[in-house]
């Protein structure tokens, strides 16, 4: 797509979507299994990094692609944040009530998720969206997920 003649070719790569207490992968973390002591399992050590994005400043990045018509290419949607699997985590279970978050293993994650997502979930994965920040001006301004599980929309989904 990107090669074709007569076209404007354009991919968007996003981070882990996130917002307005919504989201897959939020949600998994929230729903994430207990130790003994109530603590929420992280998926394997929690030493790997997630590109995240707000799904506002994803709308605001496909809207920009849209109107500017010099927009070609891939564009990576992620507000390089990069919080590793233990912040997030430990973030969710502020907004779960639970006391903490406490390291799980590989073996773990692939048996809760299967191979294949557990794989996706336990790679290092840190982005920073500079060619949109470049080319389109583009920046996001949404609160990264980890102050969004602390303070934001996902407390008051977890809390009812």
């Amino acid at each position: 797509m990107l090669d074709a003649s007569g076209i404007r070719g354009v991919v968007i790569v996003s981070g882990v979507a996130y917002g307005d207490g919504g989201g897959g992968v939020p949600g998994l973390l929230l729903g994430s299994p207990r130790d003994e002591d109530g603590s929420l399992i992280m998926l394997g050590s929690g030493r790997q990094h997630w590109a995240t994005i707000h799904v506002a400043d994803l709308a605001d990045l496909f809207r920009r692609i849209l109107e500017h018509d010099s927009a070609r290419g891939r564009h990576v949607a992620a507000d390089g944040l990069n919080a590793t699997v233990a912040e997030l985590t430990e973030a969710a279970a502020v907004a779960a009530g639970a006391p903490g978050a406490v390291p799980g293993s590989d073996e773990e994650a692939r048996a809760r998720l299967g191979d294949a997502f557990a794989e996706v979930l336990l790679l290092d994965q840190g982005a920073d969206a500079a060619k949109a920040r470049a080319e389109l001006g583009w920046s996001p301004s949404r609160p990264g997920l980890v102050d969004d599980f602390r303070n934001g929309s996902y407390r008051k989904v977890a809390t009812g």
